[in-house]
C-alpha cells in the first residue's frame, strides 16, 4: 500500500527521527537543465549552476534574452563549471558568479551578456554572450560598425600610413552618422 520512501518515513517515524522523502532522495523527479543539459533535480528548467547566472543578469536584458544567448552559446561542463563561447571571439570561458567587481584587465576574460545592436530602442536586438573586455571595448556601438572598426584598426596596425589613417577617421564618422540619424528614428 505505501511506497518505499513512505514506508522509510514511517520507520524512522517509530524511532523519533522525522525524515521526509526529500531526505531519502528516493525517486526524486530528475530532469535535464534546458541550456547546459546537465541533469539536475531543481523544480525549474535550468540547474542551479545556470539559474544563477540567469537571476544575476536578469536585470540587464530579460530572462528569456538571457536564456537564449546562454543556449546559443554554451559549450561545455568542465569540473562542475560552466562553459559559454563569445559570440565575437568563440573564445570559451565561464561567467563571474561571485559579486565582485569585474575589470576589464584583471577579469577580461570573464563573460558578460551584450546587446549586439543596441541602439535601437524598439528593437535592441539580439542579446549574446561576449567576453568583458570585448563588451567594454565595443560598448554600445552595433555589431557591423563595430566590425569595421576592427577590421580598419587591424588594417592600421598592419600598415602605419596616412591612408589608413583617413580610412579610421572616415568610418568613425559614418559610424556617427549612422548612429545619429537611428537615434532620431527612435
Amino acid at each position: 500500500m505505501f511506497d518505499e520512501a513512505s514506508q522509510a518515513a514511517w520507520a524512522c517515524k517509530d524511532t523519533m527521527t522525522m525524515m521526509t522523502i526529500k531526505d531519502f532522495n528516493i525517486n526524486a523527479p530528475s530532469r535535464r537543465c534546458d541550456i547546459c543539459n546537465v541533469e539536475h533535480s531543481e523544480k525549474t528548467a535550468s540547474c542551479r549552476e545556470c539559474n544563477n547566472i540567469i537571476e544575476k543578469h536578469k536585470n540587464k536584458c530579460t530572462t528569456s534574452e538571457v536564456r537564449n544567448a546562454l543556449k546559443r552559446a554554451y559549450s561545455r561542463t568542465e569540473n562542475g563549471i560552466r562553459l559559454f563561447k563569445c559570440e565575437y571571439t568563440r573564445i570559451e570561458s565561464h561567467f563571474n558568479i561571485t559579486n565582485k567587481s569585474i575589470d576589464p584587465i584583471d577579469d577580461a576574460l570573464i563573460l558578460t551578456f551584450d546587446h549586439k545592436n543596441p541602439i535601437f530602442k524598439s528593437n535592441r536586438g539580439e542579446v549574446v554572450v561576449c567576453l568583458f573586455i570585448i563588451n567594454q571595448i565595443k560598448g554600445k556601438i552595433p555589431f557591423g560598425c563595430f566590425k569595421n572598426i576592427i577590421t580598419v584598426l587591424a588594417e592600421y596596425f598592419n600598415n602605419k600610413n596616412q591612408e589608413n589613417s583617413d580610412k579610421i577617421r572616415e568610418t568613425l564618422i559614418n559610424i556617427k552618422n549612422f548612429y545619429n540619424e537611428e537615434k532620431l528614428k527612435s
